[in-house]
């Protein structure tokens, strides 16, 4: 199941890529109310490869998280697997006129045996969590007291 939300950011493309791929340990749980705690594995700046351990509100077993994909300014990829559900998260950032950006997150969720009948019906509480993340982005980089 492949699901899609897009805003723009009044900030340029590194401000976004920063707050949303370079800080992301950090900065993670601050815009997702499921994410508890992001505790790094690797040492060194994030980077494709980079991998840490999620904690969530709801779950027994933490998740590795790992990155797929770093483009500076561009492209952030990563997979997690939680529980029956593979999840990769694609974040592109574009330029969208002076100081501004687009900021388009894809989630594509896969599903084993009968949880995967299910992924359907949960569509809706995916996007619902996805558009939720992506105003809370928004609203953080947007700050003119923010700290990433």
């Amino acid at each position: 199941m492949r699901q899609r939300v897009e805003v723009k950011i009044r900030r340029p493309p590194a401000d976004v890529f920063d707050f949303v791929a370079r800080d992301h340990w950090r900065n993670h749980p601050r815009w997702d109310p499921n994410v508890v705690d992001m505790t790094p594995l690797d040492p060194g700046p994030i980077r494709a490869g980079s991998r840490a351990r999620v904690r969530r509100k709801r779950g027994a077993d933490d998740e590795v998280l790992t990155v797929l994909a770093f483009e500076p300014d561009a492209r952030w990829v990563s997979q997690t697997q939680i529980g029956p559900f593979s999840l990769t998260m694609t974040a592109l950032i574009e330029p969208a006129g002076e100081g501004t950006s687009r900021l388009e997150l894809i989630a594509d969720t896969h599903a084993r045996g009968v949880v995967g009948l299910l992924l359907p019906l949960l569509a809706p509480v995916f996007g619902r969590q996805m558009r939720r993340s992506l105003d809370r982005i928004k609203e953080m980089v947007e700050s003119p007291a923010r700290s990433t």
